[in-house]
């Protein structure tokens, strides 16, 4: 008798889990997970820091560059003036993007330290980090109350030196108006309307700004898909070895035997 071979369906899928389980990482605790996210929660406490610091001396430098334009105008010579009024628009421009640009970067920090102080509250188990994610002003503007009332005291005084560019340049055409002085005029009023929307679109972009994360570039786990199931069937019995002088059977009709009959 040859013996019959079946596979116990339970004990290939145990088998089976316990391959994959080797083959993957052990989990981090969560102890440790907390300790990952405190480091970097004081690292972006650091960057909302600087961002904080570089706000308020944009405040500070955009009046100083309008008192400093206000006082030297006059005491530069033609040329002088001219090129102060074409290039003091443009300068008050990159003063106000990279405003914006340290609000936004603002933005993202203290959305990002929200997200880990709810996180490490949700694995501690307690209420440990309560300061950014139940602020009062938490999402009610960009970059907080400082990063907003900084870009609008930047944005008021790039308009104001707008306004003053644009009554000296009228001034300084007056005084000696050349032959294509009405044209150059409302050329340069053009030109100071152009960049004060530039202005009001860039702060305008600020205002609808929401943090948004990037999708993480490290491929997901596949899922775990059962084990196949495998259909033995068992091999039938052999009772004993086939004689080879046996004749073989045969079906039908059996062959006629010959006439045996004395003549």
């Amino acid at each position: 008798m040859v013996p019959s071979y079946t596979i116990n369906p339970e004990r290939a899928m145990t088998k089976h889990r316990s391959a994959v389980t080797a083959e993957r990482p052990a989990p981090i605790e969560r102890i440790e997970r907390i300790k990952v996210l405190f480091e970097e929660y004081q690292a972006l406490y650091r960057l909302a820091e600087f961002r904080l610091s570089s706000l308020d001396r944009r405040a500070l430098a955009a009046w100083a560059a309008l008192t400093a334009f206000l006082t030297t105008f006059t005491a530069l010579n033609s040329d002088a003036q001219a090129a102060l009024l074409f290039g003091a628009p443009m300068a008050l421009l990159w003063l106000l993007r990279t405003t914006i640009n340290h609000a936004r970067s603002f933005e993202d920090a203290l959305r990002r330290l929200d997200e880990i102080e709810r996180l490490v509250n949700r694995l501690a188990g307690d209420d440990l980090l309560a300061f950014q994610s139940r602020h009062p002003s938490r999402g009610g503007a960009v970059g907080g109350r400082t990063g907003t009332e900084t870009v609008l005291t930047v944005l008021a005084t790039s308009l104001v030196m707008l306004t003053a560019c644009g009554f000296l340049f009228y001034r300084h055409e007056r005084a000696d108006p050349g032959p294509f002085y009405p044209a150059v005029f409302y050329g340069y009023l053009a030109y100071l309307v152009a960049v004060a929307c530039h202005y009001l679109s860039a702060v305008t972009a600020l205002r609808k700004y929401r943090y948004q994360k990037a999708r993480s570039d490290m491929p997901s786990e596949p899922a775990e898909s059962p084990p196949r199931q495998l259909e033995v069937s068992p091999m039938p019995a052999c009772s004993s070895p086939p004689n080879p002088s046996a004749q073989p059977q045969t079906h039908g009709t059996p062959p006629s035997t010959p006439d045996r009959t004395p003549p």
